[in-house]
């Protein structure tokens, strides 16, 4: 009665009947968002909870091996995601429960997105100062239910997402004349050697590398097919060259048509090869024209890592990105056979002795070279993407993006031991000199690459590049070249 009598004199209050009928609706709406965002983002989510089982796979081993880095190295990954989803924890546990269930889908979401990012985040104690304090902020303004500050758990989120416009949107930028010309100011001021004949009209990311012999390089990147490489800008320029060496330095000679997002590749039989999704493609000049093949595969997998090439069996070694496997390649009959790792990443790399030494997330794992059977696997890393061999003694530099590379040496029966490692920030790719003395490794910050002296462990020049750096590989006795917007730089050790 009391209750009937209250309502009737205050009608702009909600019968509780009503609240609970908007709790309902709520509720439902909450569930079929969260639903959705899983079915959404399955792959992306299937691919992060699988790398981090094989982190946590390998971390014990790396312990042992390498302890106290590793530690750190995993301690500032953790710490990462950790304040950045503090705020985001502290509003779910504030939220009426109608409302957690596509709360807890979207912070999940938010999570799997940003911490593979959050590795090139906070590369200075200032990036730190930043993540703490917004955190801390976010923290209190939840705890406190100040109104319409929920918001404010997106801006850690952003800290960890800090190198990713620089490195995404070059191609965007450079799309537009003006910024093209700015940068290739910018580019010309560096350190190295770009091509003899590099304007601003030719600036515009590349993504791979490619010697094919002496003379010849060949650079990849997207094309007006692959949207340019622009996230929507128009931009019709080639995305991929032949570059030919002159008089010592790189001069353009004509554009590929093998474009799109392609990592670095090999040489077998007077041809570049290079592994693209669902396709091992070949590229050659015959006079004044290409000749490009194309060897499908029957893969899923939207993304081809590194390819090996073998000149003794003529065969070609490409790794699947997220299906767990290595393809062996015959270019003569165009024959394909799948050999199944069960590991991501996978990046194959032919060992002086015949041996395929596949790199993934978290492994080396070693191949017999006849049967191509697994005879050995080491835990390398908690998060790589960078692998390459020295061709002398097959020593394995891994590059670990948590902040960590490491050298591996085979011991008197062939088995890779951990040797060696050096602190370094995002590890990215990694490149051997071809007399083994120094190791290049380039950073996801997208701007620093290391050249490492392999005698004495140390960091022996830091190198300025970028934005959009993403391939290293050896050009040259004394050189090696990586690719940024500046198409390519060389520099000589």
């Amino acid at each position: 009665m009391l209750a009937a009598e209250a309502m009737a004199s205050r009608p702009w209050r909600t019968a509780p009947d009503t609240v609970d009928k908007v709790d309902q609706v709520e509720l439902i709406a909450g569930s079929i968002l969260a639903v959705a965002l899983v079915a959404a983002t399955f792959r992306m989510f299937r691919v992060w909870a699988l790398v981090v089982v094989y982190q946590l796979g390998a971390l014990p081993a790396l312990l042992r091996a390498d302890g106290s880095a590793t530690a750190r190295c995993f301690g500032l990954m953790l710490a990462r995601v950790a304040l950045a989803a503090l705020p985001s924890v502290l509003l779910i546990r504030a939220a009426p429960p109608r409302r957690r269930v596509w709360l807890i889908a979207a912070v999940g979401l938010a999570v799997v997105f940003c911490s593979p990012a959050s590795l090139a985040s906070c590369a200075t104690a200032a990036g730190w100062l930043l993540l703490v304090a917004l955190s801390a902020a976010a923290a209190l303004l939840v705890r406190r239910r100040v109104r319409w500050t929920g918001w404010t758990v997106v801006l850690p989120y952003l800290v960890l997402l800090s190198a990713v416009p620089s490195h995404v949107l070059a191609g965007r930028r450079s799309a537009d004349p003006q910024t093209r010309q700015r940068l290739f100011s910018e580019c010309s001021r560096r350190a190295g050697r770009r091509p003899a004949d590099l304007s601003a009209d030719r600036v515009k990311p590349v993504y791979g590398v490619s010697p094919l012999g002496d003379d010849l390089v060949l650079l990849t990147g997207p094309g007006p097919a692959d949207g340019g490489g622009g996230f929507g800008a128009s931009d019709g320029r080639p995305g991929s060259w032949w570059l030919r060496r002159h008089d010592r330095q790189l001069v353009f000679e004509r554009p590929s048509a093998v474009e799109g997002c392609l990592w670095r590749g090999c040489s077998l039989d007077g041809a570049v090869w290079i592994g693209k999704a669902g396709t091992v493609v070949g590229a050659r000049l015959l006079g004044d024209r290409e000749k490009v093949t194309g060897i499908p595969l029957a893969t899923v997998d939207k993304d081809m890592g590194d390819i090996a090439c073998d000149p003794v069996r003529r065969r070609l070694y490409v790794g699947e990105a997220t299906q767990g496997a290595v393809w062996e390649v015959d270019p003569a009959d165009r024959s394909v056979r799948r050999v199944d790792l069960g590991r991501l990443g996978l990046l194959p790399v032919r060992r002086f002795d015949g041996a395929l030494v596949v790199g993934s997330t978290s492994e080396l794992v070693v191949l017999s070279p006849d049967d191509q059977r697994v005879v050995e696997r080491v835990a390398s890393a908690l998060l790589s993407v960078g692998l390459d061999l020295c061709a002398s003694d097959g020593a394995a530099a891994v590059a670990d993006v948590t902040g960590r590379l490491r050298v591996f040496t085979l011991d008197d029966r062939r088995h890779y031991r951990f040797a060696w490692g050096v602190p370094l920030f995002a590890p990215r790719r990694a490149v051997w000199s071809p007399d083994c003395s120094r190791i290049a490794v380039t950073s996801s910050d997208d701007h620093s690459v290391y050249v490492i002296d392999a005698s004495s462990h140390d960091v022996v020049e830091v190198l300025q590049a970028g934005p959009a750096l993403r391939e290293i590989t050896v050009t040259g006795p004394h050189e090696f070249s990586f690719a940024d917007v500046c198409t390519v730089t060389s520099h000589r050790f």
